[in-house]
């Protein structure tokens, strides 16, 4: 059985993954564990949830992401659920989201672990997030050959950083991204791990962290997969199964950075990879990529306008499908539904 665990510490998002705007995920699917070291809004999540019908767990915070993201782990660890979806409070799935990771876990052979590539991010543009516009970006993509180094020096003096620490700033950014390209997916320089089964929770999220946990804990995973221990895949974002939400401005990176200012978070980050690196728990080799076979009917593809389907061309006919449809989907959707390609 699939459950879905949201991770809350504040209740400002709590009613967007139920909306039928939204995720529209029921109660009985849904557990949620709040890890907050604000007794106001510990009280105000328990209340929402106790009016709604929505299974809780209270649990301890120190402060950190990666606190909730374990004591999650250690409630899934102990249930009777066979799979788990986690999810960040602020972000949430998309109904397309939803529809995938229940049926990738009634499937006959579903995977260990569902990590992320070309992940969408809902972003506010605008000096200092006045008069600004909702963007859709594919945050954490990027390839080495596309970063502007020099433009973010000038960003950085912009923001009042001395020269020296600008400089410095610069360096763990080209470092950061050097090592990314090398062992997280493709162009990516984070990918998030969102659906695993219990033999996932052997591994837990480092705690020592307070930006790049999820990144770390990927890692592990990936480890394991190239191990034989589990069995672990990647999904291509097109349709988006989870949205990264920044709309609320200021968010983890943002507070901690003080304001996108200090990024010695990086660094230790860096170091931290330079080591596994040492201890050969990285790969250069990309997980496989999670395919799927698409019913001709009955599938959700609905993904809020956010990242669109691919368009497969074959005989002279055109078919738009998500990345993720196996070729023989792709193949029986062309006989069944394919266009003509106008010339």
């Amino acid at each position: 059985m699939l459950k879905f665990y949201i991770l809350l510490s504040h209740p400002e998002g709590f009613y967007r993954h139920f909306s039928p705007h939204y995720s529209n995920l029921s109660p009985d699917q849904t557990e949620v564990i709040i890890n907050t070291i604000y007794p106001d809004a510990e009280r105000d999540i328990v209340e929402l949830c106790e009016r709604y019908g929505v299974c809780y767990h209270v649990t301890k915070s120190n402060g950190t992401p990666a606190r909730g993201k374990n004591e999650l782990l250690q409630i899934f660890e102990n249930s009777d659920n066979d799979y788990c979806v986690q999810i960040d409070g602020d972000d949430y799935l998309t109904p397309h989201g939803v529809w995938f990771y229940q049926n990738v876990a009634s499937s006959s052979t579903p995977p260990d672990v569902i990590c992320l590539k070309e992940q969408i991010a809902l972003c506010k543009e605008g000096k200092i997030f006045e008069k600004s516009k909702k963007v859709v970006k594919k945050f954490f993509t990027a390839s080495l050959d596309s970063l502007n180094y020099d433009e973010l020096l000038k960003t950085l003096k912009e923001l009042h950083v001395t020269e020296e620490e600008a400089k410095i700033s610069v360096d763990y950014h080209r470092k950061y991204y050097q090592l990314q390209s090398k062992y997280c997916e493709d162009d990516d320089s984070h990918s998030r791990v969102v659906f695993m089964s219990k033999k996932a929770t052997k591994y837990r999220f480092p705690e020592e962290f307070v930006i790049g946990e999820d990144t770390i804990f990927y890692y592990l995973l990936k480890d394991a997969h190239f191990r034989g221990e589990l069995i672990a895949v990647c999904n291509e974002e097109a349709p988006s199964t989870y949205i990264y939400n920044q709309l609320g401005g200021e968010g983890t990176v943002w507070n901690h950075s003080k304001g996108f200012t200090d990024w010695s978070w990086m660094d230790k980050f860096n170091k931290k990879v330079e080591e596994m690196e040492k201890q050969k728990l990285l790969h250069e080799k990309d997980l496989p990529l999670i395919k799927l076979f698409y019913p001709m009917k009955g599938a959700v593809l609905d993904d809020l306008n956010t990242a669109g389907t691919y368009r497969y061309e074959n005989c002279g006919k055109y078919i738009n499908l998500p990345a993720n449809a196996s070729e023989e989907c792709v193949n029986a959707f062309l006989k069944e539904f394919g266009r003509s390609i106008e010339k």
